[in-house]
């Protein structure tokens, strides 16, 4: 049962929310189809950044090309639960002190399909991955959605891992949505497309052709840990895998073009966290929020538009509500991202980005400016960065830079008051939505 003094303390903010109410959008938007490709466990050095091969990403470099490519993008945790809903809902992830399973989702959210469908748009949902891993099927499965797919429903495609743990190969995801966009051809869509080939281990189905050579799995190695000395295999797996999900993003475009329905096509290409190759002497992913498991690739193609590097911070929250507003939608009001991340005097000096992870550890960040604050709770410890000197995150500066880390302590005390207030005194049981993080 909440604390009742909690309760009565938690009063609504009309400066940073909205009472909720239904989107009914006062002009009609532009009849785009939107699609989101959400990757798997890829980090931004590895597709844009230094450690990137190029060869591994034709049709991600042919799409940024054409794109709005988002330099430092971040998620909002790294590990899957949170990190994609998050995207989904433009909602950050962390609402209590314990791990959020989904069950009794009783606070309101909007998922594309809450605030498309109801003006008339189709909605699907095609996920490699079995959601009801995290009970995210829970979180994404809302009454406006008309379709989804995932795992446990496609049967005949090749598959690997169990229960659970099942996933099935791009290809088939990318050809049951092709096959149903192509039905009502007059009728705008949003889907939502869930890749999954670069989790670990790193796989890709027979028949297509490692870029980097067959890179077998012939020592131990798992999710926990491997060989130090075997990062150079497991990096050459990764980038197959990057290769293989890379082209069928290509076959999902060239659908998309055949289809004639490319050129009115909103696209958002992001992972959903990154992953770590011992950078830190951590493996994959969900133990911190060092770059390697935050920093993401995120490319947003509009039609219409051309080609773009937004080089500020944004956050993975940013992606949809930016969307919507390049539709000629009103922001809606259960929305924490920002949907002015392509304005010319879009600046993050101010901004905070916040992340969060309670899995095998608990962890708090924050990120303003250049300056990076990491509170780990289990450890009671703490580490501060400086980016702009110090991107690789190699010199803990929480002792030397007492006035930045008692100034990002208190803005990250700030939003963590906000999120737990609201959420631990049932907020929304007052007619509100989330607060907008300032």
């Amino acid at each position: 049962m909440r604390d009742l003094r909690e309760q009565r303390r938690w009063r609504p903010d009309p400066a940073l929310q909205t009472r909720v109410a239904p989107f009914r959008p006062t002009a009609p938007p532009r009849r785009w189809n939107v699609i989101v490709v959400m990757l798997e466990s890829v980090p931004w050095r590895r597709t844009f950044g230094p450690d990137a091969r190029p060869e591994a990403t034709p049709h991600l470099s042919a799409l940024a090309r054409e794109a709005v490519v988002f330099d430092r993008a971040y998620a909002t945790s790294s590990h899957s639960d949170y990190a994609q809903t998050s995207i989904l809902a433009s909602l950050y992830p962390r609402k209590g002190e314990a791990h959020d399973y989904f069950f009794g989702i009783d606070y309101p959210r909007a998922l594309p399909w809450d605030v498309l469908g109801p003006l008339g748009w189709r909605s699907a949902v095609v996920s490699c991955q079995n959601e009801n891993w995290g009970n995210m099927i829970s979180f994404v499965r809302t009454p406006a959605l008309e379709r989804l797919v995932h795992a446990p429903l496609m049967p005949s495609a090749p598959r690997r891992g169990t229960g659970t743990q099942t996933k099935v190969f791009e290809e088939a995801v990318v050809d049951d949505f092709l096959a149903w966009s192509a039905a009502e051809p007059g009728r705008p869509f949003v889907a939502y497309l869930n890749f999954q080939a670069t989790h670990f281990p790193y796989v890709w189905p027979p028949g297509f052709e490692p870029p980097f050579g067959a890179a077998p799995l012939d020592f131990e190695a798992t999710f926990l840990g491997y060989p130090r000395e075997r990062v150079p295999r497991l990096l050459d797996r990764f980038h197959n895998a990057l290769a293989y999900a890379d082209a069928q993003l290509g076959r999902l475009i060239a659908g998309l073009v055949a289809q004639g329905r490319w050129s009115d096509t909103a696209l958002v290409v992001v992972a959903d966290h990154g992953e770590a190759f011992y950078e830190h002497g951590l493996p994959t992913h969900g133990t911190t929020v060092l770059e390697e498991q935050v920093r993401v690739p995120m490319v947003l193609r509009l039609p219409g538009g051309g080609p773009r590097v937004v080089v500020e911070p944004v956050s993975v929250l940013d992606a949809l509500p930016t969307v919507y507003r390049a539709m000629g939608l009103p922001r809606h009001g259960a929305l924490q991202g920002r949907d002015d991340v392509l304005d010319p005097d879009y600046s993050a000096a101010a901004r905070p980005l916040f992340f969060s992870i309670q899995g095998m550890t608990h962890e708090d960040g924050v990120l303003e400016g250049n300056w990076k604050l990491i509170v780990n709770h289990d450890r009671r410890e703490s580490a501060l960065f400086d980016l702009a000197r110090d991107p690789d995150e190699r010199y803990n500066l929480v002792l030397d830079a007492a006035d930045r880390r008692l100034a990002l302590e208190a803005t990250l005390a700030r939003f963590l008051a906000l999120q737990l207030g609201y959420y631990r005194a049932d907020g929304w049981d007052s007619g509100w939505f989330a607060p907008r993080v300032p």
